[in-house]
């Protein structure tokens, strides 16, 4: 499956933290600036579950440091163009990554 990094919350916890958290843990990437977009629920309805989604910019390459369970992971880079191509064509179906590709181009203004 091909998706935005994303994890969990711990009890508590800023989502800002949590998002600087997991890019690191999962790309090993740093990010000058993070910028909150929007929003999700899940599953209303069935769980309240909310997901916080962030635009990460300035991006600085380093180590990632993945938790068990996140070993294997690859980390593939698309131009926007080609991420929009991937959702019509079926072969990106997270929702997460929808809608924060959504959110990237239609409501950041940097």
């Amino acid at each position: 499956m091909i998706e935005l990094p994303a994890g969990k919350l711990d009890k508590g916890e800023d989502p800002l933290v949590c998002a600087t958290r997991e890019l690191e843990e999962e790309t090993g990437y740093k990010a000058k600036q993070i910028k909150k977009l929007g929003e999700i629920y899940t599953a209303p309805g069935y769980c309240t579950e909310i997901l916080h989604i962030y635009s990460a910019s300035g991006l600085i390459p380093g180590n990632h440091n993945r938790e068990e369970g996140e070993h294997g992971m690859e980390i593939l880079e698309y131009s926007l163009d080609e991420i929009e191509n991937m959702i019509r064509n079926g072969e990106i179906t997270d929702a997460k990554t929808i809608v924060g590709i959504y959110y990237l181009k239609n409501l950041d203004k940097h």
